[in-house]
């Protein structure tokens, strides 16, 4: 049986989000990747 990281891989995940308030928006997916883990990578600005 493989092992958990060969399941993995090295691959990453990106989405993109359109809104009308970027900067608000930004703050709510910040309190959600703290709450569930993630990583924001680049902030808007």
């Amino acid at each position: 049986m493989a092992s958990l990281n060969t399941l993995k891989g090295n691959g990453y995940a990106q989405i993109a989000i359109g809104t009308d308030d970027v900067y608000n928006s930004a703050e709510v997916v910040d309190l959600v990747t703290q709450e569930l883990g993630g990583k924001i990578t680049l902030q808007p600005g």
